[in-house]
């Protein structure tokens, strides 16, 4: 039961990050929000390095590969680190505060649940 529990979030995982590599891509290619003010380049390339990142988990969970939790981990781990820890550079407002605050939900549950997950496949 717990392989069949890893496969189902692994393929899940690749979904969500199918997702947010969109968005970075989106972000490169100016469709998305605009940066504050002289911020510019540091968006553009942690738009690259999640773009990276992204790219290796989505190929890493459908390969089931361990470099795959790796990314994954890496990912999931840095950006609540980012969001936590310097919220106000990333957002100018209440509204994306909360937005950073639901990706960073995201992130610690979704960790969590691959770590259970992990754990218990022995």
């Amino acid at each position: 039961m717990p392989t069949i529990a890893l496969s189902i979030a692994r393929g899940l995982i690749a979904l969500a990050y199918t997702f947010g590599a969109a968005v970075h891509v989106a972000n490169l290619a100016g469709f998305g929000p605009t940066p504050p003010a002289g911020k510019n380049r540091v968006f553009a390339a942690l738009d690259i390095v999640y773009l990276v990142l992204n790219v290796a988990v989505i190929a890493g969970m459908i390969a089931g590969a361990p470099w795959g939790y790796v990314a994954f981990f890496v990912a999931a781990g840095s950006q609540v680190v980012l969001y936590v820890g310097f919220t106000d550079y990333f957002a100018a407002d209440a509204d994306q505060r909360g937005q950073l605050r639901g990706l960073v939900r995201f992130h610690v549950a979704t960790a969590a649940v691959m770590v259970a997950l992990l754990a218990s496949t022995g």
